[in-house]
């Protein structure tokens, strides 16, 4: 089963309910319309819910240093070449 959330809080939300049966948080970095990053939503659900796999996407973002919290894994999403600007 999949759970969707359209923002970090509701994300938060999700994990406060159903976090110890949640095997994997995947997310993009980007997740308007809040301040808060696919970033700060795996490093919040790595110290809150350990057991929890982390993938975090992006098509635009590079990870820096610090950005994904240990044992975290980035994948790069190809861009549409087609697909509207």
């Amino acid at each position: 089963m999949a759970l969707d959330a359209a923002t970090p809080e509701q994300a938060f939300d999700i994990l406060a309910r159903c976090g110890q049966s949640i095997q994997l948080l995947f997310s993009d970095v980007n997740m308007p319309p809040s301040a808060l990053t696919g970033f700060d939503l795996a490093h919040r659900c790595a110290r809150d819910w350990p057991g929890i796999s982390i993938l975090i996407a992006s098509g635009g973002v590079t990870p820096e240093p610090g950005d994904l919290p240990e044992g975290a894994e980035f994948v790069r999403l190809l861009a549409d070449p087609e697909a509207p600007r």
